[in-house]
This record gives C-alpha cells, structure tokens and sequence, in this order.
C-alpha cells in the first residue's frame, strides 16, 4: 500500500466511526455517543500522527491549511465532549454529530487532494 492509500483507509475508517456516532445519536444513546466520541478522538489524534511524515513535503503554505483543518476538526470533537461532560448528557448529539460529520468529510476531501497531487504549491 502506498502512504495516499493508507491515509485513504484511515479517512475511511474516521467516517465510519462519525457514522456510528450519528447512529448512537439517532438512538438518543448519550452513553454510546459519548464512547463512540471518546474513540474517535483517540483514532482521529493518531490518524493526524501518521499523516505527519506525508505532510511534511508539502509546501509550506498548504502544510498550513492542512494542520489548521485538523487542528479544527480536533478542536470541535473536544467542543463536543466538553458539551456533553458539562450538560450531563443532555446535548445536541445529532446535530453535532452531523457538524462532525461535515467537517471531517471536508478535511478527507482535501487532505486526499492535496495527497493525490503532491505538487507543491507557492
């Protein structure tokens, strides 16, 4: 497998994982939500690990876009546990998850743009 393949499983697999997020919400399972939350935490911080070596070739101005996205999508996961831990299980759990969702789309969009072409960028 090449690393692009690689980070593209691993995109694939964080979707999966806002998948059941969505699924626990749907179910209005708190406790679920905030497990499958928890997880997908610890998986996104160790995809974004990975990705670092691949990042590190690119130009420095998109190397900047890419960890300021990550950097988000890692902020608003601990937005959410924070909001959950605060309101004692009482959260917007399927709107958040779907924000989630969103924004983690978003940045396997572009961070499997910015891997596929690999032509830095000035």
């Amino acid at each position: 497998m090449t690393p692009e393949s690689d980070s593209q499983a691993s995109h694939l697999r964080l979707m999966q994982r806002a998948r059941l997020l969505s699924s626990s919400a749907l179910d209005h399972d708190v406790d679920a939500f905030h497990d499958q939350l928890t997880e997908l935490r610890t998986v996104l911080s160790a995809h974004i690990e990975e990705e670092r070596g691949m990042l590190d070739g690119l130009s420095p101005a998109v190397g900047r876009v890419v960890a300021r996205g990550q950097q988000s999508l890692v902020a608003l996961v601990d937005d959410v546990l924070r909001d959950h831990e605060a309101d004692e299980g009482r959260c917007a759990c399927l709107r958040r998850a779907n924000e989630l969702a969103a924004l983690l789309a978003r940045q396997a969009r572009l961070e499997g743009d910015v891997l596929a072409d690999r032509s830095p960028i000035r």
